[in-house]
């Protein structure tokens, strides 16, 4: 589950509308694998979002009250790892913040003047980074993450 705002600014000139757009979202979104080398090394590692932003650039061309775009700028996730071998080893919770990018395209209908719908798909990718654990597995193991996302939404905007 996703949920969050977004606030922009459109220019439109004819059919062709260039806008800006700023989005933060809270997520519950979470992946759990097995890690290690079993039976003896194993154990899970769980990577969470949270909070999660991004500032993107759109492009699109309307149709009357029907807007195709596209989008694509900067995105910023809070990611979390947790990494569980017990009973052998421990448990280690490594918090991040990184920064990649993110690209997609939708649809707004406005149904008044100043109310409209959309639905959206977006990929982000918030790159490659290492967390360094000395719990988890053996001590100081490097532990490479590469974490991307794929979301669906609907949202309602208002326009002054």
């Amino acid at each position: 589950m996703i949920g969050g705002g977004h606030i922009g600014y459109n220019y439109q000139v004819g059919q062709w509308v260039l806008g800006i757009e700023g989005t933060v979202d809270g997520t519950s979104m979470d992946k759990t694998v097995f890690v290690g080398i079993c039976p003896l090394f194993c154990g899970t590692s769980q990577t969470q979002l949270g909070v999660q932003g991004s500032v993107r650039g759109r492009v699109g061309i309307a149709f009357d009250r029907l807007l195709l775009y596209g989008t694509g700028g900067a995105a910023i996730a809070d990611i979390t790892n947790t990494y569980n071998t017990l009973p052998v080893g421990g448990i280690a919770s490594i918090e991040s913040t990184q920064v990649g990018w993110t690209a997609g395209a939708g649809l707004a209908y406005a149904f008044t003047d100043n109310w409209s719908i959309r639905g959206e798909y977006r990929h982000s990718d918030f790159g490659h980074f290492v967390d360094k654990s000395s719990v988890a597995l053996f001590p100081t193991t490097n532990l490479n993450r590469h974490v991307t996302q794929d979301q669906g939404q609907i949202g309602i905007s208002y326009r002054f």
